[in-house]
């Protein structure tokens, strides 16, 4: 029988998730809420798994959009030159 994992074990099992996968846990847990019917200790324990995958979920996704860039042409003729991707300049 396997040893309770340490909380930095738990935490560094989330970090390695990809995006859907803690996305998809993360909805398994609030469903599990929604429903009611845990019992107050187990109730904690989901939302405080919950609010660990929601900050997993985030971070993938500040990571994601840190990474995006547009290839754009450098107006003096230096050749192509890579900018960060700004999500709010194509908005109207």
């Amino acid at each position: 029988m396997e040893a309770p994992k340490s909380a930095e074990e738990k935490t560094a099992d989330l970090e390695s998730l990809s995006f859907e996968a803690a996305l998809k846990q993360l909805e398994g847990v609030v469903g599990q809420l929604e429903k009611g019917e845990l019992s107050l200790e187990n109730s904690l324990k989901a939302f405080q798994e919950g609010t660990q995958l929601a900050a997993v979920c985030r971070r993938k996704l500040d990571e994601v959009q840190q990474s995006l860039q547009i290839l754009t042409q450098n107006t003096d003729e230096n050749g192509p030159r890579l900018e960060p991707f700004h999500p709010e300049a194509g908005r109207d």
